[in-house]
């Protein structure tokens, strides 16, 4: 379903890529990661003390998502109208579009922990759908603009977000439940938010650094390119996040765990090679036959952007395990590693810029191949920790 929601994504893009000009498929291109960005940090780690924790879905919980998604909401639009000279029609729409997602984060939260994975998925992948929606619109209304389409993706996160709510709290509710103490959602947010949040700039970190260190047609060049050779990776490692954790959290084994984690590795494998096989195949023939050539890419940049979402997938799968399996230090470590490699992908792309965009993209290539080796050493001392007092069980 994640891949289905990744191929809507990546037809949005190119059909936006092709109607809007250049320079406004760049502004969508940049909102979105900002969005993205925006989202991951807004909820401060509480969409993960949900999963751990399952909380009742009370005011006080609704008022933590809405004032976190506010603060950091306001911050995305700051950055975006200062720093990158954003209108502010477009980062308005982008304000409102954090707090809803980020709302809407915590209510995928609480269908995901009660294993409810098919809801809480749709939740998630709506806003792929809203995209491609503002695209088609653009194909039959020429007079829309970048704006346009950043308005209705906004007004999508705020109709998935009371659409996913209401059907939550009409569902049946669990009397046990409890209220989360602030100071365990605090301490713990607090950690998971810095492995989110690193991993979430790195994610962006080549639409947030191209239109500095390059411009905003190689911006535009890029996320045309990502459309097709880094959607479906992307989806791959949301997909590992919202079906393997839940799994890993319930396994009540060392063999149990293990099992869950070769069965999704065998399934997303094998979507990503055909994912990578593909992108090689199918990118050369869409920028030529359905873009016209209007960004020009070659086979360097298309592996480059591959080499991305096969660590990104990887990574995934490390992080996952460590939040599933892994102690409050386990966590730590991940998002201090992920920080430091913030700062290789800031060397990395300072140094590959020399070598133009395709030197860009393997720069942060390198950063997340880093990331997803130290994670799953780190994920792998955390497995064996949860389990070493299984009786007669050897944990490998």
């Amino acid at each position: 379903m994640f891949a289905v929601g990744g191929a809507g994504f990546a037809l949005g893009s190119l059909v936006l890529a092709r109607a809007l000009p250049a320079d406004g498929f760049a502004v969508v291109a940049l909102v979105l990661a900002l969005l993205q960005f925006g989202i991951t940090c807004g909820p401060f780690g509480l969409e993960v003390v949900v999963n751990r924790y399952r909380p009742a879905p009370d005011g006080r919980l609704a008022k933590r998502a809405v004032l976190s998604g506010g603060v950091f909401g306001v911050a995305m639009a700051l950055v975006a109208n200062i720093y990158y000279q954003l209108s502010p029609a477009d980062t308005g729409w982008l304000l409102l579009a954090v707090v809803a997602g980020t709302v809407n984060r915590i209510v995928v939260a609480l269908f995901q922990a009660d294993r409810r994975v098919l809801i809480a998925m749709t939740l998630t992948q709506i806003h792929n759908y809203v995209l491609l929606g503002a695209a088609l619109l653009t194909l039959l209304c020429p007079q829309v603009s970048a704006t346009d389409v950043v308005a209705i993706i906004a007004c999508g996160y705020v109709a998935s977000t009371l659409i996913g709510g209401g059907l939550y709290l009409r569902g049946p509710q669990d009397a046990a439940r409890l209220t989360v103490d602030a100071r365990v959602a605090l301490h713990e947010g607090i950690v998971v938010v810095g492995i989110g949040v690193a991993v979430q700039v790195l994610t962006q970190f080549e639409r947030l650094a191209i239109p500095k260190l390059a411009s905003m047609a190689d911006l535009a060049t890029y996320a045309a390119l990502a459309s097709i050779a880094g959607a479906p990776f992307r989806a791959l490692q949301l997909g590992v996040t919202y079906t393997l954790l839940p799994q890993l959290r319930a396994a009540p084994d060392a063999a149990a765990a293990r099992h869950a984690l070769w069965r999704e590795g065998a399934i997303v494998a094998t979507l990503a090679l055909g994912s990578s096989l593909a992108a090689f195949a199918l990118a050369p023939w869409v920028f030529h036959s359905f873009l016209h050539d209007k960004y020009p890419v070659g086979p360097g940049l298309i592996g480059a952007a591959v080499l991305v979402g096969l660590a990104r997938v990887w990574e995934g799968f490390s992080t996952t395990s460590v939040s599933a399996l892994g102690s409050a230090r386990n966590m730590a470590h991940v998002s201090v590693l992920g920080w430091v490699c913030l700062a290789l992908a800031a060397g990395g792309t300072g140094f590959g810029s020399a070598y133009g965009l395709t030197g860009i993209v393997l720069g942060t290539a390198f950063a997340w191949i880093v990331l997803s080796a130290g994670g799953t050493w780190i994920a792998r001392r955390g497995f064996r920790a949860r389990f070493a007092a299984s009786a007669g069980t050897v944990v490998s």
